[in-house]
């Protein structure tokens, strides 16, 4: 009589098992994500940069896609609307089943340079073009057909700039969107600092960004050494959907607006000023000259020196340039001079903000019979310049700071959007 009963016992467990073996199986079905596909009337009007871009007919390119968030009761709904250039029709698949005779608001998302991660997740950069729609509406029709409005408008301003052509520059104070969630519904940004090369027109691509500080509205661009250039912009300069170019400061050329400052104490960098020369121990053939810096502007010196001819405007191009070091006192002898001769000379000294020159003075050596040598001037050779930090190659002259490579890493603009637009643009300095 046992061994029944337990045969039943064991076959009852068996059922419930395989009962909860099949709930299992159904539950796990169930989890799976599910999708639903909807023919798409889309009326949507794509508002572009600048005034009078606003179109309300768009060539969209097969495969063209726009993220729609549905707004149903509670329920936010995602929804991906898709192109076909083939049938020249939209089809929308959403999360979930949207029931039938349904209207409501939608939010709309359009991205160009863009690339999509995965399902969920879009990848941006400083030249992806954010277009949205926050205030949507939708239809959905007995006959399963979507009908979706939108005016697609840009999020963010866009700016293009300026300068020496080939040279390197980085920009902080601004912030660009580096990805947006389809799940969460937001953007992710970024506020590193814009570094890449003007092309060898002297332009860049657009940038797609926005102020950091909305309150400051301030662009800082790497100057030399401890410089950097500021400049605040007013209320029109990156605002939404505007389009402009901004001119970039250089050590040689300071456009009208900007300030150049010292990063250790945020205060302007000036130029230095420097005395006028006094000549000594005058020969036939050499002199000492000596001048002092009586101010850095608060910078830092990078270069002292002396620059003389037989001009009485001593410059680069008609004298010889004297190189000596960095020392705010200066003392040089100069050499190779022809006797009985009348010189010009000057100081001069160069900061982060540029080279300024100090009052011209002259001399004139002696005859060789006041000098008293018994010597001629070719006898005499190549004279040793005394100073230690002193060099005579005369390579740095104001001029050529424009030329300077700026030491941050960047990359260079990709050229892929059409610089014939440019003609469009506000000028923003």
């Amino acid at each position: 009589m046992k061994k029944p009963f337990f045969n039943i016992i064991l076959a009852a467990v068996g059922m419930i098992m395989a009962a909860c073996s099949q709930d299992s199986t159904i539950s796990s079905e169930q989890n799976q994500p599910q999708s639903y596909t909807y023919s798409l009337q889309l009326d949507a009007v794509i508002n572009g940069f600048g005034q009078g871009t606003t179109r309300s007919t768009y060539t969209w390119t097969n495969g063209t896609q726009i993220y729609l968030q549905f707004h149903v009761g509670e329920n936010c709904i995602q929804g991906t609307a898709k192109y076909s250039q083939a049938t020249g029709q939209w089809t929308v698949t959403t999360s979930q089943q949207i029931a039938a005779d349904t209207d409501g608001d939608c939010e709309a998302y359009y991205f160009v340079n863009a690339s999509g991660t995965s399902s969920q997740a879009i990848t941006l950069n400083t030249q992806s073009i954010i277009y949205q729609d926050l205030e949507g509406s939708f239809t959905f029709t007995e006959d399963q057909v979507m009908s979706v409005k939108v005016l697609l408008s840009p999020r963010t301003g866009r700016v293009r700039f300026k300068g020496k052509a080939s040279t390197k520059f980085s920009v902080s104070g601004l912030s660009f969107h580096t990805g947006y969630n389809l799940a969460s519904n937001s953007f992710t940004t970024n506020s590193t600092k814009l570094s890449s090369a003007f092309d060898k027109e002297g332009d860049t691509d657009y940038y797609y960004v926005y102020f950091t500080e909305v309150n400051k509205r301030q662009l800082t661009v790497d100057g030399i050494g401890k410089g950097a250039f500021i400049r605040s912009f007013d209320e029109t300069v990156l605002s939404v959907g505007q389009s402009g170019y901004i001119t970039l400061p250089a050590a040689d050329n300071i456009p009208s607006g900007w300030t150049l400052i010292n990063t250790d104490n945020q205060k302007e960098i000036t130029l230095p000023t420097i005395s006028g020369v006094d000549v000594s121990k005058l020969r036939s053939h050499f002199a000492t000259a000596t001048a002092s810096v009586t101010s850095l502007g608060n910078g830092t010196l990078s270069e002292v020196g002396f620059i003389y001819s037989t001009s009485s405007d001593p410059t680069t191009t008609n004298g010889t340039k004297l190189a000596c070091g960095q020392l705010a006192t200066i003392e040089a002898r100069i050499a190779s001079l022809t006797a009985k001769t009348t010189y010009y000379i000057k100081a001069y000294a160069v900061n982060e903000r540029g080279t300024t020159y100090g009052n011209v003075a002259h001399f004139t050596t002696l005859s060789e019979e006041e000098d008293g040598t018994g010597f001629g001037r070719d006898e005499f050779g190549e004279d040793e310049d005394l100073n230690d930090n002193s060099s005579s190659d005369g390579s740095i002259g104001k001029e050529g700071y424009g030329d300077d490579e700026d030491l941050n890493n960047g990359s260079s603009s990709n050229g892929s959007i059409n610089k014939n637009s440019f003609e469009n643009d506000e000028n923003w300095n």
